[in-house]
């Protein structure tokens, strides 16, 4: 699993960190995309034929919902009959280096 260095790498080289820029996202998203297709050689084969699509940033369609819903990378099946496999969303948490009672004036 190399998308955790890598992403690091691409946050030092990207100085200016906005956690919720899809920039962020697309990148961490690729990198987790790479380890996956690396790791599990039957989601490269699908990938690869056609039968499995990978989409960053997707839209899916209300399922019953009155909106629909974003999710940051997903595999899914082509059109069209979409019907998305796995879905992944990513959240960035950032710590803060003091507590509240030692924060500076």
């Amino acid at each position: 699993m190399e998308a955790p260095s890598r992403y690091v790498s691409w946050i030092n080289d990207n100085i200016g960190f906005n956690p919720r820029a899809q920039a962020h996202s697309k990148a961490l998203c690729s990198y987790l995309d790479a380890d996956f297709q690396t790791s599990i050689p039957l989601l490269k084969e699908c990938l690869d034929s056609g039968n499995l699509v990978l989409e960053l940033d997707m839209d899916v369609p209300p399922g019953g919902g009155p909106r629909s819903r974003n999710i940051d990378m997903g595999y899914r099946t082509g059109t069209p009959a979409v019907e998305v496999l796995v879905a992944v969303e990513n959240k960035t948490t950032m710590d803060c280096p003091w507590s509240s009672s030692q924060k500076p004036s």
